[in-house]
C-alpha cells in the first residue's frame, strides 16, 4: 500500500516520447522553384517543382500533401526526390527521401487541368515532419486559358522584277503556333491599286480572288506544330501602266480567335527592255555586247549591284535575247 502512495505523485511518461524530448528535429521549409511561365491551355498537363529545404537541425524525411488543390485540377504524379507517392489519395500525397539538416530536395508535381476550366488556379503543397508534426506550407497561383489557334506567316519565294501588264508569283508558308488545330484565312489586304490578284494556289480550300480584299483559306494546320506548314502561291497581274517599288502585303488570321500575323514583299515593276539596257548601260541593243553579259553573270553570281540594279536571271535572258536580235 506504501508503494502505491509513493507513486501516485508521479507522472508515467512513454517510454518513446520521453527519448524525443530535447533531441533535435527536421524541419521543413518550402518555396516554388519552377512553375509554368504562360498561360497553360485549359485540358492539358503541366509541371510545378516544390523545394523543400530542412532548415532543423536533423536529417528526416517530410510528408507532402497537394493543398491547395482546385477541384478543376488534378495530380497525376509526383517525381523527384520522393517516396512512396500516392497521386489518388485525399489529398494526393508523397514522401521526400530524408534530407540531411541543412540540405534540400524538389519535388515536382504533374498536374492536369480539365477542359472548360480557365482563369487562375491557387495551387500548393504541406510538408509534415512526422515526428512532432512540424509543418510548413507555399502556394502559388498557374492561370489556365482555352486552346486557340495562332498563325505565322512568311515569305518563302518572290521576285525581285516583274514586267508592267504581266503576272508574277509569290509564296507564303504558314505554320500554326498556336495550341489549337485550325485552318486560316489569308488575305491580300494591302494591295496597291495598279496590282490585282489573279489566282491562289497550294494548301487551300475556297478561295475567294474576287473579294474585297481577295482572301483564301488555308487547309487546316495542327496547333503548336511549326514543322506542319501550308504553302499558298499568289499569281499576281500589274497594270499595263504601273512602274517603280510596290509592296505587297498579307495577313493571315485564325478566324475563331483573331489571331493574327502578316508579312510583305517587294517587288519592282520595269520594263525589261529598258532595264537591259540600264544594266549595260546602253541605249540601243545593238550596243550591248558579250562584256555585258559576262559582266551581268559575274555579278549576279556575286550578288553584286550592276549600275544600280540587283540582277536577276531574268535580265540576263533579255541581255542575251537583245543582243542576238542587234546582231
Amino acid at each position: 500500500l506504501a508503494a502505491i502512495v509513493l507513486l501516485a505523485g508521479v507522472s508515467i511518461v512513454p517510454l518513446s516520447a520521453s527519448g524525443q524530448q530535447g533531441q533535435p528535429q527536421a524541419d521543413p521549409a518550402i518555396s516554388v522553384s519552377a512553375e509554368p511561365t504562360e498561360p497553360v491551355t485549359a485540358g492539358s498537363t503541366f509541371e510545378v517543382t516544390y523545394t523543400i529545404r530542412n532548415v532543423g537541425e536533423a536529417s528526416g524525411a517530410f510528408t507532402v500533401e497537394a493543398e491547395p488543390l482546385p477541384t478543376n485540377v488534378s495530380v497525376t504524379e509526383f517525381s523527384g526526390d520522393v517516396q512512396g507517392p500516392n497521386p489518388d489519395g485525399s489529398p494526393p500525397s508523397t514522401s521526400t527521401t530524408a534530407i540531411a539538416a541543412g540540405s534540400s530536395a524538389t519535388v515536382t508535381i504533374t498536374y492536369r487541368s480539365v477542359a472548360n476550366a480557365t482563369g487562375e488556379q491557387r495551387l500548393g503543397i504541406q510538408a509534415t515532419q512526422s515526428i512532432d508534426q512540424t509543418t510548413d506550407d507555399e502556394q502559388t497561383t498557374v492561370t489556365l486559358s482555352q486552346p486557340q489557334a495562332s498563325p505565322s506567316i512568311t515569305v518563302t519565294d518572290a521576285p525581285d522584277v516583274a514586267s508592267p501588264g504581266g503576272e508574277f508569283e509569290v509564296t507564303y508558308e504558314i505554320s500554326n503556333t498556336g495550341t489549337q488545330n485550325s485552318s486560316f484565312t489569308l488575305s491580300a489586304d494591302r494591295l496597291p491599286a495598279s496590282i490585282s490578284v489573279t489566282q491562289f494556289a497550294g494548301d487551300i480550300q475556297a478561295p475567294t480572288p474576287d473579294a474585297s480584299p481577295p482572301r483564301v483559306s488555308t487547309v487546316s494546320l495542327p496547333g503548336g506544330s511549326a514543322s506542319t506548314t501550308a504553302s499558298i502561291t499568289i499569281t499576281y497581274r500589274a497594270d499595263e501602266s504601273v512602274t517603280g517599288e510596290q509592296s505587297l502585303g498579307v495577313t493571315a488570321e485564325a478566324p475563331l480567335s483573331g489571331a493574327a500575323d502578316n508579312t510583305s514583299s517587294t517587288v519592282i515593276v520595269e520594263d525589261p527592255t529598258d532595264r537591259a539596257l540600264q544594266a549595260a548601260s546602253a541605249d540601243q541593243p545593238e550596243q550591248i555586247s558579250q562584256d555585258d553579259i559576262t559582266i551581268a553573270i559575274t555579278k549576279r553570281d556575286r550578288g553584286e549591284q550592276l549600275n544600280n540594279i540587283n540582277v536577276t536571271q531574268d535580265d540576263i535572258t533579255i541581255l542575251i535575247t537583245l543582243r542576238n536580235r542587234a546582231g
